[in-house]
């Protein structure tokens, strides 16, 4: 079922794939994509870890993040390991690897966008809306009568909210 944002949104010109069988099991190219965004960020594993620990518990001290963790994580043959998905906001925060949301939206044929070009989307279809709405409200007028639209919209004036 459509929720109402669904119905007023560019989210209603989404359309969700079912994905194959045996599609979501992508452990090993998450770990790849985990150590291709620590190579890419520039900074030590160590530095990554500590900024991650910092992100997540303060100054509260309730826990760390540890370079071992991070090589655990993304150890090719470490597979019983696994990166939690808690973590992940402040590892992308850490290493500025934005795409890795992109990498993960994928998986269920969606797509990330920055905040600023989304609001663009939402009022262009909006704006679509808008033009569907008119183009019913105009084709309605030629089935009544003006008269008619006042009475009732009298009528509406007069009834409790």
């Amino acid at each position: 079922m459509a929720s109402k944002r669904d119905q007023l949104t560019f989210d209603a010109f989404l359309k969700h794939e079912k994905p194959r069988d045996g599609s979501m099991n992508f452990g090993g190219e998450f770990r790849n994509a985990l150590s291709e965004a620590i190579r890419e960020c520039g900074q030590s594993r160590s530095m990554i870890a500590a900024r991650m620990t910092d992100l997540i518990w303060g100054d509260a001290g309730d826990g760390e993040i540890t370079k071992a963790q991070l090589d655990s994580w993304t150890g090719a043959s470490r597979t019983e390991w696994r990166f939690p998905l808690e973590y992940l906001p402040a590892f992308i925060e850490a290493t500025g690897a934005i795409w890795l949301l992109k990498l993960l939206a994928a998986k269920n044929a969606c797509l990330v966008v920055p905040t600023e070009q989304a609001k663009v989307m939402e009022l262009a279809a909006l704006k679509v809306r808008q033009e569907q709405l008119a183009q019913a409200a105009r084709k309605l007028k030629g089935e009544v009568s003006a008269d008619d639209v006042v009475a009732f919209l009298d009528e509406m004036k007069g009834m409790p909210r």
